[in-house]
């Protein structure tokens, strides 16, 4: 079997690691270099959860930022985006809803659900899709609270070594990380380079012309597969 292409993973510092565990349960000994682009820095928040109906969250960070408190919000209707955010919910306690894969399908199962009482959406400093204001079309009434943020980085001594020595594969999750990179590259003059992206969206905001596949299922659980399949196939 030919080496498969080496990876480098730019997800914040626990993405990264559990992404790189994923990866090399499926082919061990893959050369796999961690370059975490965004840090995560939590809020110190109180918050009171009493008054809303159900809590919105489409990132695992969001619920992270919670720290103990979340073992008060046991029964408490949560709506989710992401697999593994619906995992970390539901093993607090927390009664999960929905799980969804995008931001998008979260908002139209919240429109078909038209829940009727307010819901707090914990979120970070950056954002996609203006969720609170495209639900407010719909008559819901959402009230946002930051309760983390995300930093930039820069590319680690040991990605910029990989970058420049050899072709390599980068998984992109999100449009945050995928602008943040373009600058980094660009202060350099690597070589062209493969990027997985989780959407369209995700590669649209990848500036560079290398190479790019899009997820397809774009499912959460099945990207270290589809990234594993990449890195073997490019190397034929």
């Amino acid at each position: 079997m030919a080496k498969p292409r080496p990876v480098l993973i730019t997800r914040p510092h626990d993405a990264s690691d559990r992404l790189a565990s994923e990866l090399k349960a499926i082919i061990p000994g893959l050369n796999i270099v961690q370059s975490p682009l965004i840090e995560i820095v939590y809020h110190s928040t109180v918050l009171e959860f009493g008054d809303f109906e159900g809590i919105i969250v489409t990132s695992q960070n969001a619920l992270k930022s919670l720290g103990d408190t979340i073992k008060s919000l046991k029964g408490k209707t949560i709506y989710c985006v992401g697999t593994q955010t619906a995992k970390i919910a539901q093993s607090y306690g927390l009664n999960v809803v929905t799980k969804e894969h995008q931001v998008e399908d979260l908002i139209q199962h919240l429109v078909t659900l038209k829940p009727q009482t307010r819901l707090l959406y914990l979120r970070g400093k950056y954002v996609t899709t203006d969720l609170k204001n495209r639900l407010k079309q719909y008559g819901l009434i959402v009230v946002e609270k930051l309760v983390y943020e995300q930093n930039p980085k820069t590319l680690s001594t040991q990605a910029i070594e990989l970058l420049n020595s050899e072709d390599c594969l980068i998984p992109l999750y999100s449009i945050r990380t995928a602008k943040i990179l373009t600058q980094e590259c660009n202060k350099r003059s690597f070589r062209n380079n493969t990027i997985f992206c989780i959407s369209q969206s995700i590669s649209d905001a990848f500036t560079l012309n290398w190479k790019k596949v899009i997820a397809d299922p774009p499912t959460e659980m099945s990207f270290p597969h589809q990234i594993a399949k990449i890195s073997l196939d490019l190397s034929q």
